[in-house]
């Protein structure tokens, strides 16, 4: 075949093919890059680490799957737990013996004992207070003390407002509640006994108990349900149902008034429900997020406490908040970046116990609440429970906080700091959740995300 000439473009482009090629060998590139591949591959392996180190770094993991539960569960829980997450039919009242997790026996002695005490009880209407700062050296938890109240994570917690007994009920994440019979006049009439039903298919969010009927217990759900366990007619009568199914994230009744709810729904909303008509009374739109409490100043019940998602706790005067969300302003704001669990006013009413997810407790206080002071930040100490919160005792004197080291952590409010732990070995894990006897000073009780309740008692009182 004829050979092609070659084109000029092609004469330079070897041209310079060549000369580049005599650039890289003067200034020995490819040498150098040949001595940096060598020596990554030749880099040595890190030693194993010691003893002392693997236990710094090998960290205890929460996974079901290390505890055995086959990974074939949808859920992921084991059997018993699968179970606690099967939908109710909740649009309707429950018949308590339905959902009562235990025998027949168990249950009608129990009902038994609720009717005798509706009718027999002694109350103190509002919460019981004292001149003095309680004794914190004289608490004590005793082994009887210490009680599995519900299956799982305990979400809140709650005295039965009565002097002569002493009865605790809680709720928990699956939508049960623990009624747990501590002490009676006759020891033997209670023996320590816990109940359980399921009147929910969704975590419990609030319980209330009013002083004028100590046996009614309330309780509020995520399933947009509020719900009233009526001993007389054996059943867990359904008040209200949320239109649209938005969880019920807060409940709270006025010291004055029996037949008034005030309940938390969705984003913001706030209801107040009749209990004479039965149905919904007034509604307002206080937050951008969900109000995670509410809670009623006891020296005047026409002041309100509310805190939200929205890192927002608010005191509201009802007498001049209306339907009209341009109207509803509040007569004081304190704000943080993140999500505010709680606000709880003190036993004389005078003050405002913040807390918020970033562990900061606040405390507010001044003819308007506008004087602040923080009494811990910080991230180190505290319970890292999402919903933990501090709450006031029997007097201004002392708030009670959880405490990662399984302790709870008494503040001192003037001086602005912890003054004292109660400890106990009987307390297996983190206490979260609070709650102080409106009628018995010195009995506090706490409970834990492995559904543990634990019951310290005062030797003074």
């Amino acid at each position: 075949m004829e050979e092609v000439p070659m084109t000029e473009y092609e004469r330079r482009r070897i041209e310079n093919i060549k000369r580049n090629g005599d650039m890289l060998s003067s200034l020995n590139i490819n040498s150098i890059l040949s001595n940096l591949t060598d020596s990554s591959l030749k880099r040595p392996r890190p030693a194993a680490p010691r003893e002392w180190q693997k236990r710094i770094y090998e960290r205890s993991r929460s996974s079901l799957r290390t505890q055995g539960v086959p990974a074939s569960h949808p859920s992921g829980l084991p059997d018993d737990k699968r179970k606690l997450r099967i939908p109710l039919s909740n649009k309707e009242p429950i018949t308590m013996k339905n959902v009562y997790k235990g025998d027949e026996e168990s249950h009608y002695s129990f009902v038994e004992r609720m009717r005798a005490l509706e009718v027999n009880s002694v109350t103190n209407v509002g919460k019981v207070a004292v001149q003095e700062p309680v004794k914190l050296e004289s608490f004590k938890l005793e082994s009887e003390n210490v009680t599995k109240i519900v299956p799982s994570e305990v979400r809140i917690i709650r005295f039965l407002p009565i002097l002569d007994s002493t009865v605790v009920v809680a709720g928990n994440r699956y939508g049960f509640l623990g009624v747990w019979e501590a002490t009676s006049r006759d020891a033997n009439e209670f023996g320590k006994a816990v109940h359980l039903y399921r009147p929910h298919s969704s975590t419990v969010y609030g319980i209330s108990v009013h002083p004028f009927s100590p046996t009614k217990i309330y309780s509020c759900c995520g399933d947009g349900l509020l719900r009233l366990m009526n001993i007389g007619r054996e059943e867990f009568d359904l008040l209200y149902s949320t239109s649209s199914g938005s969880p019920i994230y807060s409940l709270s009744q006025p010291p004055n008034d029996a037949n008034s709810m005030y309940i938390g729904e969705g984003l913001g909303g706030l209801n107040l429900y009749d209990g004479r008509a039965g149905k919904i009374a007034d509604s307002w739109l206080l937050h951008k997020g969900r109000i995670n409490s509410i809670d009623f100043n006891p020296s005047n019940t026409n002041v309100l406490a509310t805190t939200s998602s929205d890192g927002l706790a608010c005191l509201w005067d009802l007498r001049k908040i209306n339907n009209q969300e341009s109207q509803c302003k509040p007569f004081m704001t304190f704000t943080r970046e993140k999500s505010i669990h709680s606000a709880y006013f003190s036993p004389s009413g005078s003050c405002l116990a913040i807390t918020s997810s970033d562990h900061m407790i606040a405390v507010l206080g001044g003819a308007d609440f506008e004087d602040s002071h923080i009494i811990y930040r910080g991230h180190s100490r505290h319970s890292p429970h999402t919903c933990s919160r501090a709450i006031w005792g029997w007097d201004d004197t002392y708030l009670y906080m959880g405490c990662k080291k399984r302790r709870v952590e008494v503040l001192s409010v003037p001086q602005g700091k912890t003054t004292a732990t109660l400890e106990s070995s009987l307390v297996s894990s983190v206490p979260s959740q609070f709650d102080a006897h409106p009628c018995k000073v010195g009995m506090l009780v706490g409970a834990s995300s492995m559904g543990k309740a634990f019951l310290w008692t005062s030797r003074d009182y």
